[in-house]
């Protein structure tokens, strides 16, 4: 089962004043990789999908993972955080369940303190926690040290061995080493955004 999505359907520009073209085609149990240089519009592509999600996804599930830290209105520590989630705790996802030692480690620092590589794994297993059908990541591995990158690609097996659609942004190429991959490249030419 696929998604496919028509760039062209995005009738306001993307980013400056250059409108979308090409198609996009994200396959369940398999990453859709966006490779694009700084400025050419990959985070306003996933903004974009994130105000249209109605639109392109037929309210699927979605889970968006964006560059923006997680910020409290006051000094709410981690572990409070996930308890307050707790009624929206997706049973389907394994992968929070394997690495509560994670949450144990980051429980009582505020989550205003995260570090940054802290702050987007304590996202990515917010991710895992709410469950989805479609996780869209934006540069995810930004500011993840080894052993988050670790877990990090242990969350990826895992989606993918659930069979969800997953789509990351990212400036270059990095390995999913043994992970089902489609890769687009993102440039400006022509006076468009052109997704191939």
């Amino acid at each position: 089962m696929s998604i496919s999505i028509d760039l062209e359907k995005i009738k306001e520009p993307l980013h400056k004043n250059y409108y979308a073209k090409g198609l996009l085609e994200l396959k369940k149990g398999h990453i859709t990789h966006l490779i694009g240089e700084n400025g050419v519009g990959k985070s306003s592509l996933i903004h974009t999908f994130k105000v249209y999600k109605e639109t392109f996804f037929n309210l699927k599930n979605c889970q968006f993972i964006l560059q923006k830290r997680l910020e409290s209105v006051n000094q709410i520590n981690v572990r409070d955080f996930f308890s307050q989630m707790l009624c929206f705790q997706n049973e389907e996802l394994r992968f929070f369940k394997y690495h509560q030692e994670i949450l144990n480690e980051l429980a009582s620092i505020p989550i205003n303190q995260l570090s940054g590589g802290q702050n987007q794994i304590v996202k990515i297993l917010l991710s895992a926690y709410l469950g989805g059908d479609i996780f869209f990541l934006d540069e995810p591995l930004l500011s993840l040290d080894k052993k988050y990158q670790n877990l990090f690609y242990k969350f990826l097996n895992e989606l993918v061995d659930l069979n969800k659609y997953i789509f990351i942004i990212e400036h270059s190429h990095f390995d999913f080493q043994t992970l089902p991959v489609k890769k687009y490249y993102m440039n400006i030419k022509e006076g468009n955004i052109w997704i191939s």
